[in-house]
């Protein structure tokens, strides 16, 4: 008991990171923004140590749930090149990632990736949909999930353009699969541990609330609450951009 006890995040870090979490799965739920990319940045800034494993717990239960809700919708063979191009991107980021000692160099790295993953969101790249489209984003996702777990704005490219119907029961089904590879990267290079799998636990009524929240709020979000979470995501990565180079 006394080491779960050690590893549970400071009370002046979970406060603000369960109030974050909350945030982001409401707006995820309203808008469809990725949960990742709210909150991620900002538990990085609270405590890098809970990035990327926190997250990546999270993300895979959110995304395992809502692919199985929607399981009749999802596409074999999409979902088999997909995983394929998160596996390849896990592996990448796993020698990445094996090879960076100290937190201010991954702090840059992740504001870097996350920097990038919001210009990404903003570009609106136009790529016809298909098999090799879909397995290059999905690598590029699987390098930036498993470095931040923030691995959703490559795959929404793919998916550009597609119907909603379509779309969101397989990226769900890839990003679950596809966060629990990511696991399993983090793990073989160092970067999660027990305490990683105490946070989540810890934060997973926050995903409740937040999807609670929602039914509440949905009515009165657009397409702006994106723009300010996209704004908050990338005032993050500068500033840990600024630590790791501080």
């Amino acid at each position: 008991m006394s080491y779960i006890l050690a590893c549970l995040p400071d009370l002046s870090v979970l406060v603000p990171a369960f109030i974050v979490v909350t945030i982001g799965a409401c707006m995820q739920a309203s808008i469809g923004m990725g949960l990742g990319m709210i909150a991620a940045p900002v538990l990085a800034v609270l405590d890098p140590t809970m990035v990327p494993g926190t997250m990546l717990v999270l993300s895979a239960f959110m995304g395992i749930a809502a692919a199985k809700r929607e399981s009749v919708a999802i596409v074999w063979k999409e979902y088999s090149i997909g995983v394929l191009g998160r596996l390849t991107g896990t592996v990448i980021a796993g020698l990445i990632l094996v090879q960076i000692t100290s937190i201010q160099t991954f702090s840059l790295l992740f504001g870097v990736v996350t920097a990038v993953a919001v210009l990404l969101s903003l570009a609106g790249f136009g790529v016809r949909f298909s098999s090799l489209s879909l397995g290059i984003f999905a690598t590029i996702s699987g390098v930036m999930a498993t470095i931040t777990s923030v691995g959703a704005p490559p795959m929404a490219i793919a998916y550009q353009g597609q119907p909603v119907a379509h779309a969101r029961p397989n990226m769900n089904a890839i990003f679950g699969t596809g966060s629990v590879l990511s696991l399993f990267g983090t793990a073989a290079s160092g970067w999660l541990g027990f305490e990683h799998l105490i946070s989540a636990a810890v934060l997973f009524p926050a995903l409740y609330c937040g999807f609670a929240l929602a039914g509440v709020v949905k009515k009165y979000t657009d397409q702006r609450f994106r723009y300010i979470a996209l704004g908050f995501a990338f005032a993050s990565a500068m500033l840990l951009i600024y630590r790791g180079i501080s």
